[in-house]
């Protein structure tokens, strides 16, 4: 079957730029097109997909699967604290972390400090089914600032923090860093837990593997989760860090109470009480991670090599 390319968008999730692998969405439609003080920004309808968020060439979020991203992201870590009250998002523009944080009657205060307002506002517009009420519920607070100052300034303690960021390149480098995830420790009560992505371990081994040793530098419990993002068309990862919760060790029938006690509802990924299990990592990954890599610092901090060809 041919088609024409000007027809379709594409990301390459590899460093040398070529035609060796290509992940292509077909455009129905362009719905919006511009930039912000801070990147390019673009939404694109696909008849399968529905409304894409594409960032500086990178997809980000698509209507069709975002569960498969926000879910195993937030939940992990929202259910494995006992009575996650006060959460602090770092970035998640779209609002899909938030929605998923929103759902358990525990929270009191969700802070979610974003960098690009321009991001907030087209997901308010394009990705209502995404981030629904999130951004009226009385419970957040949005701040419109650099998340790295924002926790290293915080007096506040949080239950829980979800670091939802773009790759690292560019700005967003500098919160991959052994001095950012300590200051985010500090930002968190004693029990308190930290969720994020961990790039593609079979595409980008080395990222993967950087980000973890990283994380185990700073904290002493360290799981890590992997699914497939069609969106994204590689195999993902998500880290779960904690300096006192091991979500392996939690009861099942007490990760079942708690999605009850908190009437979590409408979730499409695994139940609360496969949790423990979904931790449990391949050779292939386990063998990535036998290998050397430096921790990330801020002096010499990560940057992925990935380049999207065009958006």
């Amino acid at each position: 079957m041919s088609f024409k390319l000007e027809n379709y968008v594409s990301e390459y999730p590899v460093s040398d730029k070529t035609d060796s692998y290509g992940h292509y969405l077909k455009i129905d439609k362009v719905l919006f097109e511009g930039r912000s003080k801070y990147q390019n920004m673009k939404v694109i309808h696909n008849g399968k997909f529905g409304n894409v968020l594409i960032l500086d060439g990178f997809f980000q979020v698509s209507e069709f699967d975002e569960h498969l991203y926000h879910e195993p992201l937030v939940q992990t870590s929202m259910f494995s604290h006992p009575n996650p009250k006060r959460v602090l998002i770092i970035g998640g523009g779209d609002g899909g972390a938030l929605e998923e944080v929103l759902k358990h009657s525990t929270v009191e205060r969700a802070v979610m400090v974003e960098l690009d307002a321009g991001v907030v506002e087209i997901s308010k517009k394009y990705f209502r089914s995404v981030c629904g009420d999130a951004f009226d519920d009385a419970r957040t607070e949005l701040v419109i600032a650099d998340g790295r100052k924002y926790v290293e300034n915080t007096a506040e303690k949080f239950d829980v923090v979800i670091i939802d960021l773009t790759d690292p390149f560019g700005p967003s480098k500098m919160l991959y860093t052994k001095e950012f995830y300590t200051a985010v420790s500090n930002a968190m009560t004693k029990d308190g837990i930290v969720a994020l992505h961990t790039e593609s371990p079979l595409f980008t081994p080395k990222v993967f593997n950087t980000i973890i040793k990283t994380l185990k530098s700073v904290f002493r419990y360290v799981n890590i989760h992997v699914g497939f993002v069609n969106t994204y068309g590689v195999v993902w990862s998500f880290g779960n860090a904690s300096n006192s919760i091991d979500i392996k060790e939690i009861n099942r029938q007490e990760l079942e109470k708690r999605e009850t006690d908190r009437g979590v509802k409408d979730l499409r990924y695994y139940p609360p009480k496969l949790y423990p299990d979904i931790f449990g990592l391949t050779n292939q990954v386990k063998s990535i991670l036998e290998e050397d890599a430096a921790v990330s610092t801020d002096k010499n901090p990560l940057e992925i090599k990935l380049r999207a060809e065009k958006s």
